[in-house]
């Protein structure tokens, strides 16, 4: 959850964008670029019941170096797969826009766990996150 660097590679690209495919597609781009960390503030909502955006991002970023604490499901496998028939399904400029957005966004996300050297620190995969609590709670 780094959104200064999110919003700062967004805002670059989406001049691109912009210049491209229009202000509106640019905008779409901007806000799935910048934004998809939105996950991780539900998922503070949901644990804490609080609406705090500076806790919540205080929070993550104390447990930057726990691995796999939690699921936050818009940086899934699943996510992107289901996002992406919708937008081949809708066939919709503005669509595929947000999804280059969330294209970015991830390669954000990797490019800063590769250099952390900290990959397996989120789960990927919902299936994989729900299979590992199966397992667990047959333990």
């Amino acid at each position: 959850m780094n959104l200064p660097i999110h919003v700062i590679s967004g805002g670059i690209f989406s001049i691109i964008v912009y210049r491209f495919l229009g202000i509106k597609n640019a905008i779409g781009f901007f806000c799935f670029a910048s934004f998809l960390d939105a996950d991780h503030y539900l998922y503070y909502i949901y644990k804490f019941r609080k609406l705090h955006i500076r806790k919540a991002m205080e929070y993550f970023d104390a447990h930057r170096d726990v691995e796999r604490f939690c699921l936050c499901i818009f940086h899934t496998i699943e996510f992107f797969i289901f996002f992406s028939l919708i937008t081949f399904i809708f066939s919709s400029l503005f669509l595929y826009a947000c999804l280059l957005g969330v294209i970015l966004h991830y390669i954000v996300d990797i490019a800063q766990a590769l250099y952390l050297k900290r990959i397996y620190y989120r789960w990927w995969s919902a299936i994989s996150y729900c299979r590992s609590r199966k397992t667990n709670e047959k333990l």
